[in-house]
């Protein structure tokens, strides 16, 4: 069959837009816990290996266990103390969870090896309630997000009211023998109030 300039445009559309969508999955597959890099990034052991950062003392840090929330509509919790919703656990894994009762930038941090001149790939799940700033319309706020800390590398950020949504960052590590990764909400000049839920994060050597 004879292609004319116009269909051989559709072919090579087509054949990118596969190739995107087949790079998309394959960066949302579970990662083999061997080549993970991050300690506890699945906080099945609570905030083992993580540190608490609330720049205006104002941020917490809980885990939300899949056995705390609700089953069968009963509650799993001792009576008198609420249980978390379904939704704030990730494909039956635990979630950490955090929170800004006023406008903050708070962050769970934990400083990984890495190697020099190789790229990284931060990746992981978020789940956020009413992240906003003050005043919405004077500057956009960067919400719920993976981050590099001490500079203003991060992945693309969650804001307002949003389920679970798949985020990465990639990255070289240059000259760098070691990085700080975070699970942020809010930053420096732009901090936020709400909430946000994290699950299943990883970081993981992508190439040179």
């Amino acid at each position: 069959m004879k292609l004319t300039l116009r269909n051989s445009w559709k072919l090579l559309g087509t054949l990118l837009l596969s190739a995107c969508l087949q790079s998309t999955v394959w960066s949302q597959q579970p990662v083999d816990p061997k080549s993970n890099l991050l300690v506890n990034g699945d906080f099945t052991k609570g905030t083992d290996g993580w540190e608490l950062l609330s720049f205006g003392k104002q941020g917490t840090a809980t885990v939300v266990k899949p056995e705390d929330v609700l089953v069968d509509g009963l509650k799993a919790l001792p009576t008198g103390q609420p249980a978390p919703d379904p939704t704030e656990i990730h494909n039956g894994k635990p979630s950490l969870k955090l929170e800004n009762p006023m406008v903050d930038d708070t962050s769970m941090k934990q400083k990984v090896t890495v190697k020099p001149r190789t790229r990284y790939r931060l990746a992981g799940w978020v789940k956020v309630k009413g992240v906003e700033a003050q005043n919405m319309r004077v500057k956009k706020p960067t919400g719920a997000c993976l981050c590099l800390m001490g500079g203003f590398e991060h992945s693309e950020d969650v804001i307002r009211t949003k389920g679970w949504t798949y985020i990465k960052y990639e990255f070289s590590s240059g000259t760098r023998s070691e990085v700080v990764i975070g699970a942020r909400i809010g930053m420096y000049a732009t901090p936020v109030k709400g909430t946000a839920w994290f699950s299943e994060l990883s970081l993981v050597e992508i190439g040179h």
